[in-house]
């Protein structure tokens, strides 16, 4: 019957592919006239998401294994008209905190890049629904274009850049000290090594440095 159907429910949401130049844009953007987020090389993506966006961050318990979470391995989401962001309680856990940054970090990129697919989500069913219409790579461009701007967030281009030639004038730029620069880079900017490598990988280091970014 016609009008039964709710509108959002089984609509496609349009993904697009944000090449990376149009990310690093919008990373600018979103650290704009947000200096007091930034101390030295750490971005305090907390007082971001707080302050600029007025996103409240709510610390669910079990979001990743109980019924909320459905068993399904989610360790966040956005609600994207309540600007209400919950994470699991498990990802607080000292051992977790480059991952809780980053998680908020990716959070925020959704927000940001994504706000029209989520944007009449009232709950995590409904979000999970919305990523159900997706195909893979669909599903592929607007996982890795979050992640991409959640590093570009976490580690602003110039001072990436910066930091890098530093080591590069003290170390050297020579293949044997990768692991040792992106662990350097990783205590400094607070984040996983494996996100400075992608980092580094999307900022073209594997071609415009001697670094060993790649297999």
């Amino acid at each position: 019957m016609a009008g039964t159907e709710k509108p959002h429910s089984k609509k496609k949401p349009q993904i697009h592919d944000y090449p990376l130049w149009k990310l690093e844009e919008i990373a600018q953007n979103i650290l704009s006239g947000a200096e007091d987020c930034i101390h030295g090389y750490w971005v305090d993506i907390e007082r971001l998401l707080e302050t600029k966006y007025e996103i409240i961050i709510d610390i669910h318990y079990n979001l990743s294994t109980g019924s909320f979470g459905q068993g399904i391995g989610v360790m966040a989401y956005m609600l994207i008209q309540g600007k209400r962001l919950f994470v699991d309680d498990k990802l607080i856990d000292a051992r977790f905190g480059k991952r809780y940054r980053f998680t908020l970090a990716e959070e925020l990129a959704h927000f940001i890049i994504h706000k029209d697919i989520y944007k009449d989500c009232k709950n995590l069913d409904e979000r999970i629904e919305k990523d159900s219409l997706l195909t893979g790579q669909e599903q592929w461009f607007l996982e890795t274009n979050a992640k991409a701007l959640a590093s570009a967030i976490l580690m602003p281009k110039t001072m990436i850049e910066n930091r890098i030639e530093q080591l590069f004038s003290t170390m050297g730029n020579d293949p044997k000290y990768t692991q040792s620069i992106i662990n350097i880079l990783a205590q400094d900017f607070d984040v996983n090594p494996q996100a400075v490598r992608r980092r580094l990988i999307n900022l073209g280091y594997h071609k415009r440095s001697n670094l060993k970014l790649k297999e």
